[in-house]
């Protein structure tokens, strides 16, 4: 397939107003070879009445999706205010494809890519640093949503780099687990570094370079993204291909999520999330595998996630099941490096109302 920069200049008419209908669309949606190839936009533009296209473009075509990097970038991140618009990202941003023959697969997702910074630097770093570019720190975009978790560059403190591991983590394993077309960059899952610089397409050097040398240091967070993504393969629920009628609070929904707000001191029953609360800085969900079923018919599984980017524990109940199943852990990543996936799945204890999830970590549970 093909991906466009800067997409929306193919349906500028005379006056520069974006046209969905516009004769390039109409001329490769007749076109019989074209008509089935894979159409990617990148919805922005320059044009100063138009900046942004997002779910304009017409039918059969997927767009990067902006909004969920962002969003994405604020969560993990820890800012209060944005668990609403997490929900929304989580299942397919149904806000920005709200017309009735989109779905999910519109919705390319992505939390990094060739502009801005790498998944390490979004970690390492609080500001951009293209000194090297020439244009005296005036490139570049300066809404990089990034932390430096408390030191600026690389460190050997051994606290700094569990927080930064524990980030990367978290932000790799959201954009697996949400409902759309993931997308990588190429280099992050061994976390390369631009040394800070979020504009690097100028600089044909070691900064913009893939550092094949990182595979010896983190070959623990290839592998790491490796399983990740064949957990999304594995299960169909992970991939679910539409939304629901309805809505849950400000974004549709899907009929299979059930979700969970963190249990409160002295709360006897489990509630939804207060959505658009500052305090609400973790989400918990859970996916009923019997709505989206493998390929031979057989349902999928069951499966728990908790998304704790928050500097405190926080608490869930656990979400009931038949008897004779339970919740097996797969995944934690508060536990060390290379030790993050269970080679034999730990049990949820039964009989304990809540389970207790730690700071800056997810968690993912299956039933069986």
């Amino acid at each position: 397939g093909f991906r466009f920069d800067l997409a929306p200049v193919m349906g500028r008419d005379r006056n520069g107003t974006f046209d969905p209908q516009a004769p390039f669309f109409r001329a490769v949606a007749s076109d019989p070879v074209l008509a089935g190839v894979k159409f990617i936009a990148e919805p922005w533009d320059l044009h100063p009445s138009s900046p942004d296209q997002s779910g304009r473009f017409p039918s059969g075509w997927a767009e990067w999706n902006g909004r969920f990097r962002d969003d994405v970038r604020s969560f993990v991140k820890g800012d209060g205010g944005t668990a609403g618009r997490m929900g929304c990202r989580l299942t397919g941003s149904a806000d920005i494809h709200p017309r009735p023959d989109h779905k999910p697969s519109r919705s390319v997702n992505f939390v990094t890519c060739h502009d801005g910074f790498t998944l390490f630097d979004l970690f390492a770093y609080d500001v951009k640093h293209n000194d090297s570019n020439g244009e005296q720190g005036r490139d570049g975009t300066d809404d990089n949503r990034s932390w430096n978790c408390g030191v600026e560059g690389p460190s050997l403190d051994p606290l700094v780099c569990e927080l930064r591991k524990r980030l990367s983590e978290s932000l790799v394993s959201t954009l697996l687990f949400s409902r759309g077309v993931p997308m990588l960059m190429a280099g992050d899952e061994m976390l390369r570094t631009q040394r800070g610089n979020n504009n690097a397409y100028c600089q044909d050097n070691e900064v913009s370079w893939v550092d094949w040398s990182c595979l010896d240091r983190y070959g623990y967070f290839v592998d790491f993204v490796g399983k990740l993504i064949r957990l999304r393969r594995a299960h169909p629920v992970l991939r679910g291909l539409r939304y629901a009628e309805g809505k849950d609070h400000d974004c549709d929904m899907v009929a299979d999520i059930e979700w969970y707000g963190a249990l409160l001191e002295k709360q006897a029953h489990p509630s939804p999330p207060r959505w658009n609360e500052p305090e609400t800085r973790s989400l918990a969900f859970r996916l009923d595998g019997s709505e989206c079923p493998h390929p031979d018919g057989t349902p999928d599984e069951d499966i728990f996630v908790v998304l704790n980017p928050h500097h405190q524990e926080c608490f869930y109940p656990i979400p009931s099941l038949p008897t004779g199943s339970a919740w097996l852990v797969l995944l934690d990543t508060s536990l060390p490096a290379g030790r993050e996936w269970h080679d034999e799945p730990a049990r949820l204890d039964g009989a304990a109302p809540n389970v207790r999830i730690n700071p800056r970590s997810v968690l993912l549970a299956i039933s069986g």
